[in-house]
């Protein structure tokens, strides 16, 4: 029913701003909505359009949802990512790992230089990643238990953050480099007149001084070379491809496991406008935009009623394609209109008794005005139509805002520029 009204509800920052890396994140239920105009659908998933795999790819998999993992990163320089996570209802623990083999495995030092010298299958492997997860499941509801395995790359050097000679670029002949050679001259001046067995220790304290002193300068020059990299990042080619496993079991313990689904995903997307920061003439020169496509096709998932008793084996294969703007990689140019046009086609067997084939098309575009600094006006419209669903359209007209935060150096800095 559509309806004009004036309601505050939270939504995701990450939606309108991505901050800055090293930024300090305001809380979740900071960012806020002021609906003007709701057209609200009879099923908000049906709406919802996915390009890559989930950050671990098997927890959601066996029911836990992305904003319900912890993360443990005490291990992360070895190559491993703890995670935990609740699954439906809150009775059904859930604990996973994502490790990389390449970085977990390698015993030798390995040096920047080495890593791009090597082959294009073992930098493709140092980008893979494996996931493993488990759940217990619940005695009392009959949830089964769960083990789920994945496999995930990035197929792309464009998208390898540790391949980017642009990058090494901004920090040799940007304000970084230019502080390194600060650096140097502020020592080498300070311990000329000094004894030569003296030098050494002098110099290290010099360096430490000067590290001191220009912390914050540093600090900002290191994090716009970041950032930069982040938007060339956005409008470069990429594949992302994986593959994940799921077994069930008998609920509470960990046995009897057996296939209850596999799914295969595969994302492809790249810039095909304003890859530039230099600023193109004509009525096309301020867009900047790229194109993705995603497949997803889940083989053979067991489909469980309320009771969580099995009901059979269902496949499901789910195209999305769609194009949407990124921010220019110029640093002078403020971003001031963000907005996405996307289409999916969606096919799923039946399997519950009530159930019926669905095969149906979904439309979803939105636009995101700024109006100032954590002010957006926001627009979005959505339709649904095909078989084996109600057609249903969704419709939101607001503006979004964020309350003043306490921020970091590094996010009052863009802050004050953007």
């Amino acid at each position: 029913m559509r309806s004009c009204q004036l309601s505050i509800v939270p939504v995701a920052l990450a939606v309108f701003a991505a901050p800055p890396a090293n930024a300090q994140q305001p809380a979740a239920d900071a960012e806020q909505i002021v609906t003007i105009l709701k057209d609200a659908a009879l099923d908000d998933s049906l709406f919802e359009f996915s390009y890559d795999s989930p950050n671990s790819p098997v927890l959601p998999l066996i029911g836990v949802t992305n904003d319900q993992i912890t993360r443990v990163d005490s291990l992360r320089k070895f190559g491993i990512n703890v995670l935990s996570g609740i699954g439906s209802g809150d009775a059904a623990p859930a604990v996973a790992i994502d490790f990389s083999p390449y970085w977990l495995l390698s015993t030798a030092p390995t040096s920047l230089w080495d890593y791009r010298r090597q082959s294009a299958l073992g930098r493709i492997a140092a980008r893979t990643k494996v996931g493993l997860a488990v759940s217990e499941g619940d005695k009392g509801t009959g949830k089964p238990s769960s083990f789920v395995a994945s496999l995930s790359a990035k197929l792309l050097d464009a998208q390898d953050r540790l391949y980017d000679a642009d990058f090494d670029t901004c920090i040799v002949t940007g304000a970084v480099g230019r502080h390194f050679k600060e650096a140097e001259a502020f020592v080498a001046a300070a311990i000329e007149p000094l004894p030569l067995g003296d030098r050494q220790v002098a110099a290290e304290a010099k360096y430490a001084e000067f590290a001191k002193a220009k912390e914050t300068e540093i600090g900002k020059a290191y994090a716009e070379c970041v950032t930069q990299q982040a938007k060339r990042m956005v409008a470069r080619s990429s594949l992302d491809a994986g593959v994940g496993v799921r077994m069930s079991g008998e609920p509470g313990k960990l046995r009897g496991l057996e296939s209850s689904g596999t799914i295969l995903w595969a994302t492809f997307a790249t810039g095909v406008l304003g890859r530039s920061a230099a600023r193109e003439e004509g009525p096309l020169g301020a867009l900047h935009i790229r194109a993705l496509a995603h497949v997803r096709y889940t083989l053979r998932e067991t489909i469980y009623d309320d009771a969580f008793l099995p009901q059979g084996k269902r496949n499901a294969l789910s195209l999305v394609g769609g194009i949407e703007s990124v921010p220019s990689d110029d640093p002078k140019r403020t971003e001031r209109l963000r907005w996405s046009l996307q289409a999916g086609w969606n096919r799923q067997n039946a399997v519950l008794p009530d159930e019926e084939d669905r095969n149906y098309w979904r439309f979803l575009g939105s636009a995101n005005f700024r109006i100032s600094n954590g002010i957006w006006a926001t627009a979005t419209l959505g339709r649904v139509t095909g078989k084996g669903i109600d057609d249903d359209t969704k419709a939101l007209i607001g503006i979004t805002f964020t309350p003043p935060t306490k921020a970091s150096a590094i996010t009052s800095y863009y802050n004050s520029r953007n």
